[in-house]
């Protein structure tokens, strides 16, 4: 079962992130860096909006399914769970709504941000229905990265078709594209879940539950938002420091960075709910059994750096256009790969025993310095290296501190 949840969030990740990819090297071949940038701000705008619909439930949700012993009675408090957290996601979805339409009247976004996010807000109410943490807790995984590869898939597709539209026209494809993919990707989690043998019927939850539930989740959200918000703000410093070329070319590398890191958090996922079971027996050598049971996602970490540093060198060797100055831009972030991926064993350890606070708090300090980092780092010398570095120091601190 392992192996084939993670083949399929493997070949589905491939598949999405594969089709943003060549788009985006297809658009940087041609020059047009500037929609990488205009296309990558967008998207990470729209993906940290859905990362607050989802409202940590992605992360308590698989805990909470997991920890449940018998199948049977897994299944039976599977539609209490669910709703319970479906009725604080709507309500997660509507604030964001309310809260991006103030911003961006205060803001004035660009022609293709505004077209963009009007059209993808739908996906904010659709993504409140979304049943991933459900299929982590149930072990199946793998069905989780087939369906969450319909938004990837169709915006990597249509950016091949709007390279020349005007901004409001791509920005309108875009953000519908993402939305259209959304809609299918939380419709295939539900048919799952029911496969699954869970009755999918309406559970109303008590006060007493929502609270729970949104503590629980909130705290778990803050384990997951540091990093994400952290990338949002690299790309803002980035957009002052380096410009939006250098941007393009930071979404760029950062792209493949993620791609790498998914796949490590894909198996990470997947080794969840055994890690959840190892944890739960209290052992006293913590460290011990984290690094004895997440051994292979920690070599594909070092592989993966390895491949980045050898494949960017070698890029930038190849070609002397724009394909080259990105491949040079991967290589200089390939450690960021093992360190993140240390970095992630350690708070999924302490997400395993249930302490979300204290790995939320791990996370914020973590990406608190960061910031400082990189806003320091880029005001001394304003180039791609000093944003990698930021990470990677970073990371072997935070590291440290939580080792300890």
């Amino acid at each position: 079962m392992k192996a084939l949840n993670f083949a399929l969030l493997i070949g589905g990740y491939a598949l999405g992130q594969g089709a943003i990819f060549l788009a985006q090297t297809w658009l940087i071949s041609r020059g047009n860096v500037g929609l990488v940038a205009d296309f990558g701000m967008a998207f990470y705008v729209a993906t940290l909006a859905l990362l607050f619909v989802d409202f940590g439930s992605i992360t308590y949700l698989a805990r909470e399914t997991a920890a449940i012993e018998g199948d049977e009675d897994r299944i039976k408090a599977i539609p209490r769970l669910y709703c319970t957290a479906t009725v604080i996601r709507v309500i997660a979805a509507l604030a964001v709504a309310i809260a991006g339409a103030l911003v961006c009247m205060q803001i004035r976004p660009t022609p293709f941000l505004k077209s963009y996010l009007e059209y993808a807000s739908p996906a904010l109410f659709l993504w409140a229905f979304n049943g991933t943490g459900i299929l982590d807790g149930l072990k199946r995984s793998g069905i989780n990265g087939a369906a969450n590869a319909a938004p990837f898939l169709i915006s990597g597709m249509a950016l091949f078709f709007v390279a020349d539209a005007a901004p409001g026209t791509s920005g309108s494809v875009m953000g519908g594209s993402l939305c259209v993919g959304y809609l299918l990707a939380a419709a295939a989690q539900l048919v799952a879940i029911k496969q699954s043998g869970a009755p999918m019927t309406w559970a109303a939850p008590t006060r007493k539950e929502l609270a729970q539930s949104a503590a629980m989740g909130f705290s778990a959200l803050l384990t997951s938002l540091p990093g994400q918000l952290y990338f949002r703000f690299q790309l803002f410093a980035s957009n002052h420091f380096i410009g939006k070329n250098g941007t393009g070319l930071l979404i760029y590398a950062k792209q493949v960075i993620i791609g790498f890191a998914q796949i490590i958090g894909f198996l990470r996922r997947i080794e969840f709910p055994d890690l959840v079971a190892r944890l739960g027996r209290r052992p006293t050598r913590v460290l011990l059994e984290v690094a004895k049971s997440q051994k292979v996602g920690t070599a594909i970490a070092v592989a993966s750096t390895i491949a980045m540093a050898i494949g960017g060198s070698a890029a930038s060797l190849i070609w002397t256009d724009h394909l080259g100055v990105a491949g040079k831009a991967i290589s200089l972030f390939s450690p960021v790969v093992v360190t993140s991926a240390v970095l992630l064993s350690l708070t999924q350890a302490i997400t395993a025993q249930g302490q979300y606070r204290l790995a939320a708090n791990m996370m914020i300090a973590s990406t608190a310095l960061a910031m400082l980092l990189t806003w320091g780092f880029s005001s001394l010398s304003p180039q791609l290296a000093s944003f990698a570095a930021a990470d990677i120091v970073a990371n072997l601190v935070t590291i440290g501190v939580a080792a300890i």
